[in-house]
C-alpha cells in the first residue's frame, strides 16, 4: 500500500491567504488602520519563515502594541488556525487518494497549533496520521519526522521496499524536497510560481497544486472528477 506525505501549509492548505485574513482580523480588534498595514504584516512574516517570536515583537514596535510580544505570539496561535480554510479541491483529491488505497500523512514544522489547523479544517477525518515539529521535537527536513507522520499512517519506512512506496509532496525546497530527497523517496515541489533555484539535487516532478500531483500518483489512467475543474 503506497504512502503519500504532504506538507501542510501552502500544500494542503492555504497559509497565506489565511495569515492575511488573520492579520485583517488582529488590526481591526486592535484598532489600527494604519494604510499598508496588513501588506507589512504579510511582508514581515515572511511566508511563514520569520520566527513568531521577532514577529510579534517587530509589530509591538511598528504599531505600538502595550502587549507583550510572548502574549501576542499565543494570541496568534489561538486565533490563526480559524482563519485557514480547506478547499474542495483539495479534500477530493485526498478522499480520492485514499480510495484508490493509498495511506496519506501530514509532515509539518510548527506548534501545536498546526494539529489545531487539521482538525479544525476538516484534515484529520481525511488522512491516516500526522507529525508536528514542537510537538515531536524535531523539524524537517530531519528524516524522524517523516518517519513518524509514516508510521502513524500505517506505513513505517522500514525496508526500502516501504520507502520507495513514498511520496512527498510540499512547497519548501529545503524542508520538504530536500528532506524527501534525504530520505530517497519520489518528490513534488508545489512551485507556486517560483523557479528552482538548487543544484544539489531536484524534485522528482514539479506541480502547481496538491489535486495536480494526485493526478501523478494515480497515474496516466486516472480522470479527475468534476470536482476537480
Amino acid at each position: 500500500m503506497p504512502l503519500a506525505l504532504f506538507d501542510l501549509d501552502n500544500t494542503l492548505l492555504d497559509r497565506a491567504r489565511g495569515f492575511r485574513s488573520w492579520a485583517r482580523s488582529f488590526l481591526r480588534s486592535a484598532g489600527i488602520s494604519v494604510p499598508g498595514a496588513i501588506d507589512w504584516f504579510v511582508d514581515a512574516d515572511h511566508d511563514g519563515r520569520t520566527p513568531r517570536d521577532d514577529l510579534f515583537a517587530l509589530a509591538a514596535a511598528r504599531f505600538g502594541l502595550a502587549d507583550d510580544p510572548a502574549a501576542l505570539v499565543e494570541r496568534y496561535r489561538r486565533e490563526h488556525p480559524a482563519h485557514v480554510r480547506l478547499e474542495d479541491d483539495v479534500a477530493t483529491a485526498l478522499r480520492v487518494l485514499r480510495s484508490s488505497g493509498w495511506r496519506i500523512g501530514i509532515v509539518t514544522n510548527g506548534s501545536e497549533a498546526q494539529s489545531r489547523k487539521i482538525v479544525g479544517t476538516g484534515l484529520a477525518d481525511l488522512v491516516d496520521g500526522w507529525a508536528v515539529s514542537e510537538v515531536e521535537g524535531v523539524r524537517k527536513p530531519a528524516p524522524a519526522l517523516f518517519a513518524i507522520a509514516a508510521a502513524r499512517a500505517g506505513h513505517p519506512l522500514d525496508s526500502p521496499e516501504a520507502v520507495a512506496d513514498t511520496w512527498m509532496v510540499g512547497d519548501d525546497p529545503v524542508a520538504d524536497v530536500g528532506g524527501g530527497h534525504d530520505l530517497g523517496c519520489t518528490t513534488v515541489w508545489v512551485h507556486r510560481d517560483r523557479t528552482w533555484e538548487l543544484t544539489a539535487y531536484h524534485p522528482s516532478f514539479l506541480v502547481t497544486s496538491m489535486p495536480e500531483a494526485v493526478t501523478l500518483m494515480l497515474g496516466p489512467e486516472f480522470h479527475l472528477p468534476a470536482a476537480f475543474a
